[in-house]
């Protein structure tokens, strides 16, 4: 039985970004590490934000034969994830 792993790359896309907004919007444990203290979620929050756009790039790069929608779409979500917190935690990169 094989997966498809794009599908699979847009689950985990919006569920990112649902994750990111409940972050957001209902903060729940406090950690703190590096003399911050910042909320749980945060942490795999942050890491599915460095890595599935990594991972979506990759996917594209290696197969440029096969046009498939549910990468790019995860890629527009994660950048829109990317967006978001970088508003929230004052970043001014764009």
């Amino acid at each position: 039985m094989k997966r498809d792993l794009s599908k699979v790359y847009l689950g985990l896309s919006i569920f990112t970004l649902v994750l990111m907004f409940w972050t957001l919007f209902f903060p729940m444990h406090l950690v703190q590490m590096w003399n911050l203290e910042f909320d749980f979620l945060w942490i795999p929050t942050g890491i599915l934000i460095l890595f599935l756009p990594l991972f979506g790039m990759a996917k594209i790069a290696t197969n440029r034969e096969d046009w498939n929608m549910n990468y790019w779409i995860g890629i527009v979500l994660n950048l829109t994830t990317m967006l978001f917190i970088f508003r929230h935690l004052k970043i001014e990169w764009l």
